[in-house]
């Protein structure tokens, strides 16, 4: 499989997301420095190792795994996706953030048990916001993946590491 940049992998996910909106999970978790951005869909796996998450040109290489066998030990967060923000639902979420810096759990519950869309159907909607995730934050979301995967990612972590120091050099590591 090819290492590729985190943009190619994005879009060929999103593609994804926009055939089938459903089984979506992703995850999130930083290891020896370098974020990991894990989405799963049925047993295709798409990983991003990037340096940060909080710049939009952040360095970063990324693969796309197909027919992967996913361990009965491996626990996926409920259905990723976008969710879109009907008035009094986002009225709610707001209101509960300005009091609590936390949605409600019935704000919660109806945000994940509200329907699934895809971008061209929420631009469609006319909704004027939506809710994206939810994200699974872990130390390591690779922890229950396979040995294979493992290696996989410390070679990601080689090649993410050889373009910091071409870029950083010295100042780097």
């Amino acid at each position: 499989m090819k290492i590729r940049s985190p943009g190619e992998i994005r879009e060929d996910a999103a593609r994804e997301y926009e055939n089938d909106k459903h089984g979506w999970s992703v995850s999130i978790g930083r290891k020896s420095g370098f974020y990991d951005i894990l989405m799963e869909h049925g047993s295709t796996l798409w990983q991003i190792k990037t340096d940060t998450l909080y710049k939009p040109t952040a360095m970063g290489v990324g693969v796309k795994i197909e027919n992967v066998k996913i361990p009965a030990s491996h626990v996926s967060p409920p259905n990723f996706g976008i969710r879109p923000a009907y008035g009094s639902m986002l009225e709610r979420y707001e209101k509960d953030m300005e009091s609590s810096d936390f949605p409600s759990e019935e704000i919660l519950k109806a945000i994940l048990s509200s329907p699934l869309v895809t971008v061209p159907e929420l631009k469609d909607s006319g909704t004027p916001a939506a809710f994206i995730g939810p994200l699974k934050l872990s130390p390591s979301p690779l922890a229950t993946i396979s040995e294979a995967q493992r290696e996989l990612d410390a070679q990601m972590e080689t090649e993410l590491d050889r373009m910091m120091r071409r870029k950083y050099g010295g100042m780097y590591g």
